[in-house]
């Protein structure tokens, strides 16, 4: 709640220049970042999530390493994916899943390829199928524990896997879940 009031009373772009005017210009790139994964979770939850957004360079390790980025992102999940539909918590979503994800990445500079994160994430499908009735909306609250590595000597994309622990608000029946995630996304 807090990130979305911020957001819509400054924007992107008042953050992003706040943020900017923390940190040495030198040290500060702005880069690109895209992800796509599978969750598939402990209450009967498994969709696609596909994310696209910005990492910005914090502060490097000493020694000179790849250090700290902030993962600024835009979420969204299909209602289907590869002829799978999805489901959270048990419920068929009827539309597409929208939201954000906001956190840390730190690059590893001693074991080359590897990375970690703890993101937020917040999804919300506006409408589910409840009992045969259309027209409930369930959102998830996700603490996203993540390490990526890869094995290429290029690394343009790079394996993710994810432990989350999410709140699912449904209609009917909220709660938590314990969710796996495996995926991809961009190793610039």
């Amino acid at each position: 709640m807090l990130i979305q009031r911020l957001l819509a009373a400054f924007g992107w772009g008042t953050l992003l220049w706040l943020l900017a005017s923390m940190a040495q210009a030198q040290s500060f790139p702005v880069i690109p970042e895209f992800q796509l994964y599978q969750s598939v979770g402990t209450r009967g939850s498994i969709y696609t999530t596909g994310a696209a957004g910005l990492a910005i360079h914090l502060f490097d390790e000493s020694g000179g390493d790849p250090g700290l980025y902030l993962q600024l992102l835009v979420l969204r999940s299909p209602k289907s994916a590869l002829g799978f539909e999805s489901r959270i918590g048990g419920l068929k979503p009827l539309e597409d899943g929208a939201g954000y994800e906001i956190g840390l990445h730190n690059r590893w500079g001693q074991v080359p390829g590897k990375a970690a994160s703890l993101t937020y994430r917040h999804l919300e499908w506006k409408s589910v199928m409840v009992d045969g009735v259309a027209g409930y909306s369930a959102k998830a609250e996700v603490l996203h524990m993540g390490w990526s590595w890869t094995s290429w000597d290029a690394n343009a994309v790079v394996w993710l896997l994810g432990l989350d622990l999410t709140s699912l608000k449904l209609p009917s029946n909220s709660g938590g879940e314990a969710q796996l995630a495996l995926g991809f996304r961009t190793g610039f």
